[in-house]
């Protein structure tokens, strides 16, 4: 699969967050083992539209994501048990405890056991861009992934689409358009929305998100009065 890039704008990746262009941030994962795991969990909170989770709460759904990757690599281990390093049985009670490091296999899992697609991102020194190099879950779709980064030595930071929220919620504001006031008001909130949508930029996306909100109420009343009423 050749690679595809995502242009960020310096070459080193800091220690804090990091906003990539306009499209990804980093939000920086505790090396403690749990690391993918982590990862993909919040990446998982995220892509529900749920608040980031806590450090202790992000500990505690990895360990619980954790277990039923090992409880996947069971129920499927016909097909899993060729890939995975030395004996099955004694790779998967290894993969149960907390600070062993997780990898391909528990990405695949992860997918399967969520049933969603994950994305995996490397970070690009020399084209200055974030490449993927993996895609797990595709048979789950492949909208709105959770994204992952991979530093290339064993950890792992998830990554937010600034972008992925937002979508959610003007999907949400046509849907609420549409079941207001038919088809034809429909299309006109599609214009709005994407009038709004090709606005996001550098803006921060949950102002956007906020304003959207506002703006759909003030949409829908007038909308309402001249075509229904």
């Amino acid at each position: 699969m050749p690679f595809r890039c995502l242009k960020l704008s310096s070459l080193a990746m800091p220690k804090s967050d990091l906003s990539l262009g306009n499209d990804l941030r980093t939000i920086r994962i505790p090396g403690d083992g749990r690391c993918l795991f982590r990862s993909v969990v919040h990446g998982a909170c995220l892509r529900a539209g749920k608040p980031s989770p806590t450090e202790s709460q992000e500990k505690e759904l990895a360990d619980e994501l954790r277990a039923t990757v090992a409880d996947e690599f069971i129920k499927r281990r016909a097909d899993t048990e060729w890939f995975v390093e030395g004996d099955f049985d004694t790779y998967v009670a290894q993969m149960r405890q907390p600070h062993v490091w997780g990898g391909e296999p528990e990405l695949l899992m992860s997918s399967h056991v969520l049933q969603v697609p994950i994305t995996v991102h490397m970070w690009d020194k020399k084209k200055n861009c974030l490449k993927i190099i993996a895609e797990y879950g595709q048979e789950y779709g492949k909208e709105n992934p959770i994204r992952v980064l991979y530093h290339g030595y064993g950890h792992y930071d998830a990554l937010q689409s600034l972008s992925g929220g937002l979508q959610s919620k003007l999907f949400h504001t046509t849907s609420l358009c549409s079941s207001f006031m038919g088809q034809k008001v429909e299309a006109i909130c599609l214009t709005f929305v994407y009038a709004i949508s090709t606005q996001v930029g550098t803006r921060d996306g949950e102002t956007i998100i906020a304003e959207v909100y506002d703006a759909q109420m003030q949409l829908i009343e007038p909308l309402y009065h001249l075509y229904l009423l």
